[in-house]
């Protein structure tokens, strides 16, 4: 993802933070003022809001568990966490004096100008996908740097959006 777009939100008066983050909350981009570990933590906690919500909205509302955005409120702030495209939250931390009309519209604008094929997260493979396989190692994972491991056109998930080793 390219930092631009992230940083162009912080242009909306009184945002302070952005995250792209994949719903399972690891973190795929962020704003450019927001130090790694914070931006991984808020990526997590972010996503956390979501299950709750959606399981009111198949309870209450038209049963679909589809959800276009939480916002939550604390001293100092508010957090907007919107729906992005298939897999993918893009969350926006603002202080307290700010439009959340205005949030919202910027937002969905950015949203919509990227697209469900720029923000979608792939799917990440089956537990079952990743047994041992006969003689030990991962199946598919030779010459990624593990024993009895290899790659064959495929990328090693387990790294930071900038490439650094680490907790994606």
């Amino acid at each position: 993802m390219n930092d631009w777009v992230l940083n162009s939100l912080l242009n909306i008066p009184g945002a302070q933070h952005v995250v792209l983050s994949s719903s399972d909350g690891i973190a795929l981009g962020f704003s450019g003022n927001l130090p790694v570990d914070q931006a991984e933590k808020l990526a997590a906690a972010g996503v956390s809001l979501l299950s709750p919500m959606r399981a009111i909205a198949a309870l209450h509302g038209t049963g679909q568990r589809t959800l276009r955005r939480v916002i939550g409120e604390f001293e100092g702030g508010l957090l907007f966490v919107f729906g992005a495209a298939s897999g993918t939250v893009l969350m926006v931390l603002t202080g307290p004096n700010v439009d959340p009309a205005l949030i919202g519209q910027e937002t969905q604008q950015v949203i919509q100008r990227l697209g469900e094929v720029a923000l979608k997260t792939p799917a990440r493979l089956a537990p079952s996908a990743l047994a041992p396989a006969p003689g030990g190692g991962v199946p598919g994972a030779e010459g990624a740097g593990l024993p009895g491991a290899s790659v064959t056109g495929a990328s090693v998930t387990g790294a930071r959006p900038d490439g650094t080793p680490g907790a994606a």
